[in-house]
């Protein structure tokens, strides 16, 4: 008995279900038409933008880096870190909150075990989008400036210091005579102190030698450490990316999102019509 109530009940409700639809349809259709067509509007009047990304790596001094990708993701993260040209090339003067919203969008992010700041931008068209990077790696070495001005003159103070001494350690050997060394080569034969002398100075000279090959073997070293690519400013990992194909507005999302909410709008309308109407028949009888 139970279950052939249950029956009737399910029977009665996807009757009255489809009695609803039959009476609804044509103003969820309405709504869900006028939605699309509104969508479809804002599709079209949206302006089109088109995205650049890049990967920026820190500059180095002596083959080390000036500071670690995670340290200048940080600093990017600021909203003053960047200068006033800079949100001008990519559009942003003017706007409310123009340098945290330029933030936003900029996106500093370093990936796992990164040496690299991964940057991204959108703008009305590819090539105003590579300048706005480009112009924020102009903001990165201009901060690093200082840092790598102080650092290359401890270098090259020291790469001074280093070749004074293989001048010294040359006018040194320099003034160790072939003569002298002649005269200690004969004395082999002579007597026991004369043989050590010529010893003494054969080993000196050698000494001499090994420590001028040693400090030019230093500065060569330091002195390509302190040239490129051991030394250079800030630079981008790989060339800046920025196809041609737009990535908002997306119209075909838009125009689904659209007819989809004109279905949902049109079901409530019609459901609180429905109540509606039920709550003034209960209210008349």
């Amino acid at each position: 008995m139970n279950e052939q109530q249950m029956d009737a009940d399910d029977a009665i409700s996807l009757a009255d279900v489809l009695q609803f639809l039959s009476e609804a349809w044509k103003t969820v259709a309405g709504t869900a038409v006028l939605s699309t067509l509104l969508g479809l509007g804002v599709a079209f009047v949206l302006p089109e933008k088109f995205e650049a990304s890049a990967l920026v790596e820190p500059a180095k001094v002596l083959g080390g880096y000036i500071e670690t990708s995670n340290v200048l993701a940080e600093k990017m993260r600021s909203p003053s870190y960047y200068s006033t040209a800079t949100l001008d090339t990519c559009a942003y003067s003017g706007k409310r909150n123009a340098r945290r919203e330029f933030v936003k969008d900029l996106k500093p992010q370093v990936g796992r075990q990164s040496a690299f700041v991964s940057i991204g931008m959108k703008a009305a068209s590819p090539e105003l989008a590579r300048q706005c990077l480009a112009a924020v790696l102009e903001d990165v070495k201009r901060e690093q400036a200082d840092q790598m001005v102080q650092r290359i003159a401890v270098a090259k103070a020291r790469l001074k210091r280093e070749e004074e001494r293989l001048a010294l350690a040359e006018r040194v050997m320099n003034s160790i005579s072939d003569r002298t060394v002649e005269q200690a080569r004969k004395s082999a034969g002579a007597s026991g102190s004369e043989v050590a002398g010529s010893t003494l100075v054969f080993v000196a000279t050698q000494a001499k030698q090994a420590e001028i090959t040693g400090i030019k073997n230093g500065v060569d070293q330091l002195a390509m450490e302190l040239a490129e690519p051991q030394t250079r400013q800030a630079s981008l990992a790989t060339p800046i990316f920025s196809p041609d194909e737009k990535v908002e507005p997306k119209r075909l999302l838009i125009l689904v999102g659209a007819c989809l909410g004109g279905l949902m709008l049109g079901l409530l309308v019609a459901l609180g019509r429905k109540a509606y109407r039920a709550a003034m028949r209960a209210r008349a009888a």
